[in-house]
């Protein structure tokens, strides 16, 4: 079976500039399976983009930047999925450094696959919201000393889209008590509740393209590179993007 991965770019055209960036990467490293795009800017990307795999959409309305973030969750609405073997959902923020083959390799069965945050612990702000854990999940979580885990790239297989509609339903419920990373505490209360968290994908994510250039990653065996900055924070992303892949194919 074929494998996808899917992006969110909802209402900021600027974004497409990211996404072309994200995409010409994949394809950089051998990417030949399925595109999905869950967007209300359909026409827009189909203009700006040039894809020599499947690009396929959902479209959504127009809406604010909740909703946009809540977009990833949901990818359940998207009735094709079950076609897919694997599914890779990917912020465009992200630049791949090799083949995503690794990646759909590490997704387990029965898990939602991440990378671990090192922001923090996962009871804190951007991973446990304003209180959405409790006091038992809190003594637990420092007890075992778990870290949170980033929103912005993970995988999953097609059996567990039905997590993604609950998940949906407990992020509007609790919109007022997300924090700053919108959907990502959603993620990380949710998947940890219900024994669902695999943390696969950490040695295949740097979340340092911020940090670190280009010759940094060279040999290290990350997949992606995750600029981290924010939602709505485009031009600082796209030109640290276009500079990490400026200085990766002069290497």
């Amino acid at each position: 079976m074929r494998k996808l991965i899917y992006f969110t770019l909802n209402n900021n055209v600027n974004y497409i500039k990211l996404a072309k960036l994200c995409i010409d990467s994949l394809y950089i490293n051998g990417y030949d399976q399925d595109i999905l795009f869950i967007t209300n800017l359909k026409n827009e990307i189909l203009e700006a983009l040039k894809f020599k795999s499947p690009v396929h959409f959902l479209e959504v309305d127009k809406s604010n930047l909740l909703y946009s973030s809540g977009n990833k969750l949901r990818i359940f609405e998207w009735e094709q999925c079950k076609l897919y073997s694997h599914i890779l959902f990917c912020d465009l923020d992200i630049l791949w450094t090799n083949s995503p083959d690794e990646m759909f390799a590490s997704i387990e069965a029965g898990k939602i696959c991440f990378s671990t945050d090192k922001r923090g612990r996962m009871d804190q702000l951007y991973h446990g919201g304003k209180g959405l854990f409790d006091k038992n999940e809190i003594k637990e979580i420092k007890k075992c000393k778990l870290t949170g885990v980033n929103g912005g790239l993970f995988g999953f297989k097609p059996n567990l889209l039905f997590h993604f509609k609950a998940m949906y339903d407990f992020l509007i419920k609790n919109a007022h008590r997300l924090g700053p990373c919108l959907e990502q505490p959603c993620l990380n209360v949710y998947c940890y509740r219900n024994k669902i968290l695999s943390r696969s994908l950490t040695p295949l994510v740097s979340q340092s393209g911020n940090k670190k250039g280009a010759e940094y990653f060279r040999d290290k065996g990350f997949s992606a590179i995750h600029f981290q900055g924010g939602p709505g924070n485009f031009r600082n992303k796209y030109q640290k993007m276009s500079k990490f892949t400026k200085e990766m194919r002069s290497e």
